[in-house]
């Protein structure tokens, strides 16, 4: 998947070639909000950090590979430094886009992709920019 640990000096979002975001686990709710277009945070008055939001999700101490999922995108915790989120993953687990291969002559995401179309169709969220709003934190992982 790549290295997590390059960060630019000045930058909290770092958008990867694969059209997922790394994000540094201090970036202010509200950068995510105006950066994705989410309209709001639940419960934003009690965190200030996209750490502090997965923390409160969660309602524990993540460990890395936890993760949270909210309007259509997932949090993945990277990297921890102790009971620190230092890093996050976030991306759309649906609707990834697939890396470009040569002859490809446009992207897809791997929702599109799966059913064998050519290109995404017309009512793809990544297509139309649409992003849905549903909250869910992984049933399976235990507190």
């Amino acid at each position: 998947m790549g290295n997590y640990d390059v960060w630019a000096d000045d930058q909290l979002l770092v958008k990867r070639s694969d059209g997922s975001w790394l994000v540094d686990g201090s970036t202010p709710v509200d950068d995510i909000e105006r950066e994705f277009g989410i309209e709001s945070m639940p419960e934003e008055e009690t965190y200030e950090t996209v750490a502090g939001f997965i923390m409160y999700m969660l309602r524990r101490v993540p460990k890395r590979g936890d993760h949270v999922d909210y309007a259509g995108y997932r949090f993945e915790v990277t990297n921890m430094d102790g009971f620190h989120i230092d890093q996050v993953l976030m991306y759309r687990p649906d609707h990834r886009h697939t890396e470009k291969k040569k002859g490809d002559k446009h992207d897809k995401c791997d929702k599109c992709a799966d059913k064998g179309t050519d290109q995404c169709t017309d009512k793809c969220a990544v297509k139309t920019g649409d992003k849905p709003a549903d909250v869910a934190v992984d049933p399976n992982r235990q507190a």
